[in-house]
Protein backbone atom coordinates (compact mmCIF):
# COMPACT_ATOMS: atom_id res chain seq x y z
CA UNK A 1 0.00 0.00 0.00
CA UNK A 2 2.86 2.37 0.87
CA UNK A 3 4.41 1.81 -2.58
CA UNK A 4 1.13 2.68 -4.31
CA UNK A 5 0.75 5.87 -2.27
CA UNK A 6 4.38 6.78 -2.99
CA UNK A 7 3.82 6.22 -6.71
CA UNK A 8 0.74 8.45 -6.73
CA UNK A 9 2.64 11.15 -4.83
CA UNK A 10 5.61 10.81 -7.21
CA UNK A 11 3.43 11.21 -10.31
CA UNK A 12 1.72 14.24 -8.74
CA UNK A 13 5.05 15.89 -7.85
CA UNK A 14 6.47 15.30 -11.33
CA UNK A 15 3.30 16.78 -12.85
CA UNK A 16 3.58 19.92 -10.74
CA UNK A 17 7.28 20.08 -11.58
CA UNK A 18 6.69 19.79 -15.34
CA UNK A 19 3.98 22.46 -15.36
CA UNK A 20 6.09 24.79 -13.24
CA UNK A 21 9.18 24.31 -15.43
CA UNK A 22 7.31 25.18 -18.64
CA UNK A 23 5.50 28.08 -16.96
CA UNK A 24 8.72 29.47 -15.48
CA UNK A 25 10.47 29.20 -18.84
CA UNK A 26 7.72 31.25 -20.50
CA UNK A 27 7.63 33.77 -17.64
CA UNK A 28 11.39 34.23 -17.80
CA UNK A 29 11.27 34.77 -21.57
CA UNK A 30 8.66 37.48 -21.08
CA UNK A 31 10.62 39.00 -18.20
CA UNK A 32 13.67 39.59 -20.41
CA UNK A 33 11.70 41.88 -22.72
CA UNK A 34 10.19 44.04 -19.97
CA UNK A 35 11.62 47.54 -19.54
CA UNK A 36 9.02 49.07 -17.21
CA UNK A 37 10.08 48.90 -13.52
CA UNK A 38 6.51 48.42 -12.33
CA UNK A 39 5.86 45.58 -14.76
CA UNK A 40 9.21 43.99 -13.93
CA UNK A 41 8.31 44.08 -10.24
CA UNK A 42 4.90 42.50 -10.95
CA UNK A 43 6.53 39.67 -12.89
CA UNK A 44 8.96 38.99 -10.03
CA UNK A 45 6.01 38.84 -7.65
CA UNK A 46 4.33 36.34 -9.97
CA UNK A 47 7.44 34.13 -10.03
CA UNK A 48 7.52 34.26 -6.23
CA UNK A 49 3.88 33.19 -5.95
CA UNK A 50 4.39 30.44 -8.52
CA UNK A 51 7.22 29.00 -6.43
CA UNK A 52 4.92 28.53 -3.46
CA UNK A 53 2.02 27.21 -5.56
CA UNK A 54 3.86 24.77 -7.84
CA UNK A 55 6.77 23.74 -5.60
CA UNK A 56 6.35 24.61 -1.91
CA UNK A 57 2.74 23.59 -1.32
CA UNK A 58 2.86 20.26 -3.23
CA UNK A 59 6.15 19.41 -1.51
CA UNK A 60 4.76 20.06 1.96
CA UNK A 61 1.64 18.00 1.24
CA UNK A 62 3.77 15.15 -0.12
CA UNK A 63 6.04 15.15 2.91
CA UNK A 64 3.04 15.06 5.24
CA UNK A 65 1.36 12.23 3.28
CA UNK A 66 4.60 10.20 3.27
CA UNK A 67 5.16 10.92 6.99
CA UNK A 68 8.49 12.60 6.28
CA UNK A 69 8.42 15.75 8.43
CA UNK A 70 10.94 14.19 10.80
CA UNK A 71 13.52 14.19 8.01
CA UNK A 72 13.74 17.97 8.25
CA UNK A 73 16.00 17.49 11.26
CA UNK A 74 17.05 13.87 10.78
CA UNK A 75 18.97 12.28 7.90
CA UNK A 76 17.02 10.72 5.04
CA UNK A 77 20.21 9.43 3.46
CA UNK A 78 23.15 7.51 4.85
CA UNK A 79 26.35 9.47 5.50
CA UNK A 80 28.10 6.81 3.41
CA UNK A 81 26.50 8.39 0.34
CA UNK A 82 28.80 11.37 0.85
CA UNK A 83 31.90 9.78 2.40
CA UNK A 84 32.16 6.59 0.34
CA UNK A 85 30.13 7.02 -2.84
CA UNK A 86 31.05 10.70 -3.40
CA UNK A 87 34.39 10.51 -1.50
CA UNK A 88 33.80 13.71 0.46
CA UNK A 89 35.27 14.72 3.81
CA UNK A 90 32.90 14.25 6.75
CA UNK A 91 33.87 17.78 7.95
CA UNK A 92 32.75 19.37 4.68
CA UNK A 93 29.73 21.08 6.26
CA UNK A 94 32.09 23.14 8.45
CA UNK A 95 34.17 24.21 5.46
CA UNK A 96 31.16 25.23 3.37
CA UNK A 97 30.47 28.38 5.39
CA UNK A 98 34.06 29.50 4.79
CA UNK A 99 33.60 28.82 1.09
CA UNK A 100 30.41 30.89 1.08
CA UNK A 101 32.19 33.79 2.80
CA UNK A 102 34.97 33.67 0.21
CA UNK A 103 32.37 33.61 -2.57
CA UNK A 104 30.64 36.66 -1.07
CA UNK A 105 33.95 38.54 -0.99
CA UNK A 106 35.09 37.62 -4.51
CA UNK A 107 31.75 38.34 -6.14
CA UNK A 108 31.42 41.53 -4.11
CA UNK A 109 34.67 42.88 -5.52
CA UNK A 110 33.70 41.79 -9.03
CA UNK A 111 30.24 43.39 -8.77
CA UNK A 112 31.67 46.68 -7.49
CA UNK A 113 34.34 46.86 -10.21
CA UNK A 114 31.82 46.00 -12.93
CA UNK A 115 29.57 48.75 -11.59
CA UNK A 116 32.49 51.16 -11.89
CA UNK A 117 32.68 50.18 -15.57
CA UNK A 118 28.91 50.67 -16.05
CA UNK A 119 28.44 46.91 -16.37
CA UNK A 120 25.87 44.73 -14.62
CA UNK A 121 26.94 42.19 -12.02
CA UNK A 122 28.40 38.89 -13.15
CA UNK A 123 25.89 36.03 -13.22
CA UNK A 124 26.00 32.37 -14.18
CA UNK A 125 23.76 31.61 -17.14
CA UNK A 126 20.79 33.52 -18.48
CA UNK A 127 19.47 34.91 -15.18
CA UNK A 128 20.07 38.64 -15.68
CA UNK A 129 16.33 39.31 -15.99
CA UNK A 130 15.78 38.00 -12.44
CA UNK A 131 18.24 40.44 -10.86
CA UNK A 132 16.48 43.24 -8.92
CA UNK A 133 16.89 46.68 -10.46
CA UNK A 134 16.20 48.82 -7.37
CA UNK A 135 15.65 48.61 -3.62
CA UNK A 136 11.93 47.84 -3.96
CA UNK A 137 12.74 44.85 -6.12
CA UNK A 138 15.51 43.78 -3.73
CA UNK A 139 12.86 43.15 -1.08
CA UNK A 140 11.19 40.81 -3.56
CA UNK A 141 14.62 39.33 -4.30
CA UNK A 142 15.10 38.57 -0.61
CA UNK A 143 11.73 36.80 -0.51
CA UNK A 144 12.61 34.90 -3.68
CA UNK A 145 15.84 33.74 -2.02
CA UNK A 146 13.89 32.58 1.04
CA UNK A 147 11.33 30.90 -1.20
CA UNK A 148 14.07 29.03 -3.10
CA UNK A 149 15.75 27.95 0.12
CA UNK A 150 12.54 26.61 1.62
CA UNK A 151 10.49 25.41 -1.34
CA UNK A 152 13.20 23.96 -3.58
CA UNK A 153 14.94 22.13 -0.76
CA UNK A 154 11.64 20.79 0.54
CA UNK A 155 10.68 19.62 -2.97
CA UNK A 156 13.97 18.35 -4.43
CA UNK A 157 15.88 17.29 -1.33
CA UNK A 158 13.00 15.74 0.64
CA UNK A 159 9.59 15.29 -1.00
CA UNK A 160 10.71 14.02 -4.41
CA UNK A 161 13.46 11.65 -3.19
CA UNK A 162 11.14 10.41 -0.42
CA UNK A 163 8.54 9.50 -3.04
CA UNK A 164 11.15 7.82 -5.25
CA UNK A 165 12.46 5.85 -2.27
CA UNK A 166 8.93 4.67 -1.55
CA UNK A 167 8.74 3.23 -5.06
CA UNK A 168 12.22 1.82 -5.75
CA UNK A 169 13.92 1.81 -2.30
CA UNK A 170 17.27 2.88 -3.74
CA UNK A 171 19.06 5.97 -2.39
CA UNK A 172 21.27 6.42 -5.46
CA UNK A 173 18.27 6.37 -7.81
CA UNK A 174 16.38 8.82 -5.57
CA UNK A 175 19.31 11.25 -5.55
CA UNK A 176 19.88 10.89 -9.31
CA UNK A 177 16.22 11.48 -10.24
CA UNK A 178 15.87 14.45 -7.87
CA UNK A 179 19.13 16.06 -9.01
CA UNK A 180 18.24 15.66 -12.68
CA UNK A 181 14.86 17.28 -12.06
CA UNK A 182 16.50 20.07 -10.08
CA UNK A 183 18.80 20.75 -13.03
CA UNK A 184 16.01 20.60 -15.62
CA UNK A 185 13.96 22.98 -13.49
CA UNK A 186 16.60 25.61 -14.27
CA UNK A 187 16.51 25.05 -18.04
CA UNK A 188 15.48 28.70 -18.51
CA UNK A 189 19.06 29.58 -17.47
CA UNK A 190 20.58 27.73 -20.42
CA UNK A 191 21.97 24.25 -21.07
CA UNK A 192 25.30 24.88 -19.31
CA UNK A 193 23.52 25.94 -16.14
CA UNK A 194 21.37 22.79 -16.20
CA UNK A 195 24.58 20.76 -15.88
CA UNK A 196 25.98 23.13 -13.23
CA UNK A 197 22.78 23.12 -11.15
CA UNK A 198 22.56 19.32 -11.38
CA UNK A 199 26.07 19.11 -9.93
CA UNK A 200 25.12 21.60 -7.20
CA UNK A 201 22.14 19.39 -6.35
CA UNK A 202 24.44 16.37 -5.86
CA UNK A 203 26.62 18.53 -3.64
CA UNK A 204 23.61 19.62 -1.57
CA UNK A 205 22.55 15.99 -1.18
CA UNK A 206 26.03 15.19 0.13
CA UNK A 207 25.81 18.07 2.62
CA UNK A 208 22.36 16.89 3.71
CA UNK A 209 23.72 13.37 4.27
CA UNK A 210 26.64 14.74 6.29
CA UNK A 211 24.68 17.31 8.30
CA UNK A 212 21.60 15.15 8.80
CA UNK A 213 19.54 18.33 8.95
CA UNK A 214 17.72 19.79 5.95
CA UNK A 215 17.18 23.13 7.71
CA UNK A 216 20.93 23.79 7.42
CA UNK A 217 20.79 23.15 3.67
CA UNK A 218 17.77 25.45 3.37
CA UNK A 219 19.74 28.19 5.11
CA UNK A 220 22.74 27.61 2.86
CA UNK A 221 20.57 27.73 -0.28
CA UNK A 222 18.99 30.97 0.97
CA UNK A 223 22.37 32.62 1.56
CA UNK A 224 23.62 31.72 -1.92
CA UNK A 225 20.53 33.13 -3.66
CA UNK A 226 20.35 36.15 -1.33
CA UNK A 227 23.94 36.95 -2.18
CA UNK A 228 23.33 36.99 -5.94
CA UNK A 229 19.83 38.50 -5.95
CA UNK A 230 20.27 41.16 -3.27
CA UNK A 231 23.79 41.75 -1.99
CA UNK A 232 25.65 41.64 -5.32
CA UNK A 233 23.05 43.78 -7.12
CA UNK A 234 23.36 46.40 -4.36
CA UNK A 235 27.16 46.35 -4.45
CA UNK A 236 27.04 46.63 -8.23
CA UNK A 237 24.84 49.71 -7.87
CA UNK A 238 27.26 51.19 -5.33
CA UNK A 239 30.09 50.74 -7.83
CA UNK A 240 28.09 52.55 -10.50
CA UNK A 241 27.22 55.42 -8.12
CA UNK A 242 30.80 55.75 -6.87
CA UNK A 243 32.06 56.32 -10.42
CA UNK A 244 29.23 58.77 -11.11
CA UNK A 245 30.02 60.75 -7.93
CA UNK A 246 33.74 60.70 -8.74
CA UNK A 247 33.09 62.12 -12.23
CA UNK A 248 30.93 64.95 -10.83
Amino acid sequence: MHKIISLIVLISLLTFFAVKTVHHYNEHSRLKSIKSSNQHRKELWQLLKDSWFFIGTPALMAVIILDGLGYLVHPLFSMNIATEFMHLDSNLVTYVWLIIFIEFSIFGIMSFMRGRKNKKQFVFGDVGALIPRNNKERWIGAMMAASAGINEELFFRLALPLAVLGVVDNQIVAIAVSSLCFGLGHVYQGVKNVALVTFVSLFFFALYALAGNLLIIMLLHFFIDFNHLVIQSYINELGFKSKKNYQT
